[in-house]
């Protein structure tokens, strides 16, 4: 039974050292495609300053993205060492995730009338954007931070409940 729960332990471990390569691996990507992006438009469209202006409102939801794919990888990092018990940082780390989630949802709901503004500005209607993947992607971030919160709570009952046992053992 031991050498299951050693070998399903260890198949956890290098999967979450797999998840957080995969993680950083996705980070990078991304941000190397901004870059590029960014050096190309800010060279070759500079009598366009707008084409600049719009990419910059675009992407700007995705530093709160990024941040998430960030906390995540350490998330999976922090696994790969420890092994699958709750700990502490993985309440911090769903807490963040969910503050970054909600973050990039509200900067979705704000940019995305200004870049539509910019691509069609007499389009009548323009500021009534209603983006269900941002505003779920924002309710999503809410209940990990939730999950997050009641976990953090059930840890403490259990130090709790741990302590009264080691007290109790006199007793019994």
């Amino acid at each position: 039974m031991s050498d299951d729960h050693e070998r399903e332990a260890h198949r956890f471990r290098s999967f979450n050292r797999w998840l957080a390569l995969v993680a950083a691996l996705a980070i990078i990507a991304i941000v190397g495609v901004i870059a590029i992006t960014l050096l190309v438009v800010s060279r070759w469209q500079s009598s366009h300053p707008e084409t600049l202006t719009r990419l910059l409102l675009t992407w700007s939801p995705s530093l709160f993205y990024l941040w998430a794919m960030w906390t995540l990888r350490g998330l999976f990092a922090d696994l790969s060492r420890s092994g699958p018990a709750v700990q502490p940082a993985v309440t911090r780390a769903l807490s963040r995730i969910g503050l970054a989630l909600m973050g990039g949802s509200i900067a979705t709901l704000i940019t995305a009338p200004f870049v539509l503004a910019q691509e069609t500005p007499h389009r009548a209607g323009g500021f009534a954007i209603f983006n269900v993947p941002a505003l779920t992607l924002g309710l999503l971030g809410l209940a990990l931070i939730i999950v997050a919160r009641m976990l953090k709570q059930a840890i403490a009952a259990q130090a709790r409940v741990n302590a009264l046992e080691r007290a109790m053992e006199g007793f019994i």
